[in-house]
C-alpha cells in the first residue's frame, strides 16, 4: 500500500506511447519419451506440409484470379489432411 502520492516522474507512460516493441523469448528443454517425441515430430511434419500446400495453392489461385480461393484451399487441405483440426484451417478470406 502506498503511503505517499505518486508524482508525475514515477508514473510510467501508457503502453500506447511506446513506438518499439521487443519480443520476449523463452528457452527451455522439453524432455519426453521417445514414442511421444516421434508422435510430435510426425505431427509437426504434417503441419509443415499443410502450410506449404496451402501457401502454394494460394499463390497459384491468386495468379489465376480465382474467386474465393480460401474455400478451395480449405477443401483441399481437408482432403489431404483429414485428421487436422478444423479450427486451424480457416475457410474465410
Amino acid at each position: 500500500m502506498l503511503t505517499k502520492p505518486l508524482n508525475n516522474a514515477e508514473i510510467p507512460p501508457p503502453l500506447s506511447s511506446y513506438t518499439h516493441t521487443h519480443p520476449l523469448t523463452h528457452e527451455f528443454k522439453l524432455e519426453m519419451k521417445k514414442e511421444d517425441k516421434g508422435k510430435l515430430i510426425k505431427l509437426m511434419r504434417k503441419q509443415s506440409s499443410a502450410i506449404r500446400v496451402a501457401y502454394n495453392m494460394l499463390r497459384d489461385l491468386e495468379k489465376e484470379k480465382t474467386k474465393n480461393p480460401y474455400a478451395q484451399i480449405y477443401q483441399r487441405i481437408r482432403k489431404l489432411f483429414p485428421k487436422s483440426l478444423t479450427k486451424y484451417i480457416d475457410s474465410k478470406g
